[in-house]
């Protein structure tokens, strides 16, 4: 398991845009993976004002229900130690080769418990392909690695016929990878929406390929977001 605590330092051209906040956002982020999804999380509250935004990450190594479960434990538990609420609390978790019922049941288990949701179909790399392109049909995860390989060595500055890209789910530097890759966010988002777009039903462990990645990171690049929705 993993646990790490993140806040802020000076502006980068990866940081928010001007302005000041009186309120920090307390964001507690449970994933599925221990090293992909929380190193990436981590990097949205990199060089930013510890009044903007602070993010509890726990990388826990569980699946479906029994994270869910886990991400309850945890917020009563750090509510409790840090003497406040959280103001967002996110489980993110990837469908894999579980099966539809545990992962339709987690979604419906952390819905009634206001947990929000990041989850992807079938692997949380849909979301680093996005910044590139939107798959057409299904997508095996296995099908990830190789295609994010390619793109960001075909994008990249770094990479040639001689020095070749090789993807890690260690990298503490995958944002910026994306970035000088030629990655967009706003692409991910708007492919992430296109795809959601496209089922209509709540058997979510059909929808391939499908993330909800997206709402999370839209709420970290722009924490002001939740006060106001909590304020209505």
């Amino acid at each position: 398991m993993r646990r790490s605590r993140v806040g802020a330092t000076p502006k980068t051209k990866l940081g928010r845009r001007e302005g000041t906040r009186s309120q920090a956002v307390y964001f507690l982020i449970v994933s599925e993976g221990e090293k992909t999804e929380p190193n990436y999380f981590a990097s949205f509250a990199m060089n930013r004002r510890p009044e903007e935004i602070h993010i509890e990450i726990e990388g826990a190594g569980r699946n479906t229900c029994s994270l869910v479960r886990y991400a309850l434990a945890k917020r009563a538990e750090l509510e409790w130690l840090l003497h406040r609420q959280f103001d967002r609390v996110w489980v993110v978790f990837d469908k894999d080769d579980f099966p539809d019922r545990d992962f339709n049941e987690a979604i419906r288990m952390a819905e009634q418990e206001d947990i929000r949701l990041a989850w992807s179909n079938q692997a949380f790399e849909l979301w680093f392909l996005l910044h590139f392109e939107l798959p057409r049909g299904p997508v095996d995860r296995r099908e990830f690695r190789p295609r994010l390989e390619y793109l960001i060595q075909q994008g990249h500055p770094r990479y040639n016929r001689k020095r070749r890209y090789r993807y890690k789910k260690n990298a503490t530097n995958m944002r910026r990878l994306l970035v000088d890759a030629g990655g967009f966010v706003d692409r991910a988002k708007r492919n992430a929406r296109t795809l959601r777009g496209l089922f209509s039903d709540t058997n979510y462990a059909q929808h391939n390929p499908c993330t909800t990645v997206d709402l999370l990171v839209e709420e970290l690049e722009y924490p002001e977001l939740v006060l106001l929705q909590r304020a209505w």
